[in-house]
């Protein structure tokens, strides 16, 4: 979510991509703990991307030369939290999504926004209870769930070698005909 709302606040980004006739994000429940857990670790080269709420906008907050590792670290968690706090979830979710459905809306008319939920765990159920999924159709989102395109959750370990909770390659050989099929018919719909 937060790399998701970087790209589309950079200028240079709508240079390097023409415009989509569709956006598709695809939700995991990692997702949602990247959030609260935006912090630099030490097998990573750079740090998550962090963000503040500041005058009812998230802002990205840019890292101190002036900290080090560990404060650095510890910083970024304190900081995340707060905002975190400062926000129920499903409203900082919607509005990382909202947020950059402007920025992209400012550059390219004529996209959909697909938000796949890619339904891998009992979590993702919380999470789909929780976020304020009218608010985001209302807004032009278009939900499809993972779960209702192949009948089933996906990430049984056995059968879908899933990695991290993130879709496998045999996932994707599941999903991507249904979400096909699924997306003629939206465009049919219109």
């Amino acid at each position: 979510l937060q790399t998701m709302l970087y790209q589309a606040r950079r200028d240079d980004f709508y240079k390097e991509v023409p415009e989509p006739e569709y956006i598709i994000y695809v939700l995991i429940d990692d997702h949602i703990s990247r959030i609260n857990a935006s912090c630099i670790e030490p097998f990573f080269e750079y740090p998550h991307l962090r963000y503040k709420l500041y005058n009812n906008k998230l802002e990205r907050e840019k890292f101190s030369s002036r900290y080090n590792l560990f404060m650095f670290r510890n910083y970024t968690i304190y900081r995340a939290d707060a905002v975190f706090a400062r926000m129920e979830w499903p409203d900082l979710v919607n509005r990382f999504f909202l947020e950059t459905k402007q920025e992209f809306d400012k550059h390219w008319k004529n996209y959909k926004f697909i938000i796949l939920v890619y339904q891998n765990s009992t979590l993702m159920d919380y999470i789909l209870d929780n976020l304020k999924i009218d608010e985001l159709k209302k807004n032009g989102f278009i939900i499809i769930e993972t779960k209702d395109l192949v009948g089933r959750v996906l990430n049984d370990e056995k059968t879908d070698y899933s990695y991290d909770g993130h879709p496998s390659g045999y996932v994707w050989s599941l999903i991507t005909p249904k979400l096909v099929s699924k997306i003629n018919d939206i465009q049919n719909s219109q």
